[in-house]
């Protein structure tokens, strides 16, 4: 068994245990969203690094297919401290309950905060589980999928100042969904692999910054959790949704920082089989 598929594997048996014990999640997830606002409310934690960027947050998955040939498509912007992301995600239901999906992220730099115009793009695929349907006001998503990232930053002052990054991500996601008449409310749980297959730079602007990118290339792979929280409103064929998310830090020098808080907008056009 190959390194990439143990990671799968070891990925759809966490979301298998997390559904068998969806009961005592749900109140444990309650709890874990009030502790991770405190910690970002606190700011003795706020660091922020001078590193380049090397890593693409795209918005966790929410699906909502009920029926076999349902499907929709969702474009949204997601904005952070430091990046614009554009993001366009389509799922369908293959059956009642599986679902594949795949989504497409662009990232722009929105503040220049590290001396680097930095763009990217991240392609993912995954297959999902959903015991959502017309009589389930409360309901599950689960998800295990890949990823492919490429970032590059150019340095704004000096060209020979570079950074280019490529990697592989693997990820399980599961999500707790709620609906009432014409409103959603959805917190998604990822946790992911990234594999970095490519790190090359040029000269550095000081030794703090060499010193993460040779730590970085001595240490090419990490993990990371992802939570969110979204709260959509169905009008016809259309959902409008407003969604929030933290994605722990990708670099060991972070602790909790509101660099990796994004908030954004997005829109769903649905096409579903139901009469």
């Amino acid at each position: 068994m190959t390194f990439s598929l143990k990671i799968l594997v070891n990925l759809y048996l966490l979301n298998t245990f997390i559904i068998r014990n969806f009961s005592k999640i749900k109140i444990m997830c309650n709890k874990k969203i009030i502790f991770i606002k405190t910690l970002l409310l606190a700011p003795l934690l706020y660091v922020t690094s001078c590193a380049p960027t090397h890593y693409i947050y795209n918005p966790l998955i929410i699906a909502d297919v009920e029926e076999k040939g349902d499907y929709n498509v969702t474009g949204s912007v997601a904005i952070s401290m430091d990046n614009i992301n554009y993001h366009l995600n389509a799922n369908i239901a293959v059956t009642d309950h599986l679902i594949f999906q795949s989504s497409v992220t662009n990232l722009s730099d929105n503040s220049k905060t590290y001396n680097y115009d930095t763009k990217g793009n991240y392609y993912d695929f995954s297959i999902g589980y959903t015991n959502n349907n017309t009589n389930n006001d409360f309901y599950i998503e689960s998800f295990v999928g890949y990823g492919l990232g490429n970032l590059k930053n150019i340095g704004i002052e000096d060209s020979s100042r570079y950074a280019n990054f490529k990697y592989n991500k693997f990820f399980s996601q599961v999500s707790l969904n709620y609906k009432v008449n014409q409103l959603y409310f959805h917190i998604p749980i990822r946790i992911a692999y990234a594999d970095y297959t490519t790190i090359n730079h040029g000269t550095f602007l000081n030794n703090t910054e060499g010193k993460m990118l040779n730590y970085f290339k001595e240490n090419p792979s990490k993990w990371m959790l992802s939570i969110g929280k979204t709260i959509s409103i169905k009008v016809d064929q259309f959902k409008f949704n407003a969604f929030a998310s933290y994605h722990s830090p990708t670099q060991i020098e972070e602790l909790i920082t509101f660099n990796n808080v994004y908030v954004g907008l997005g829109v769903t056009y649905f096409n579903s089989t139901k009469k």
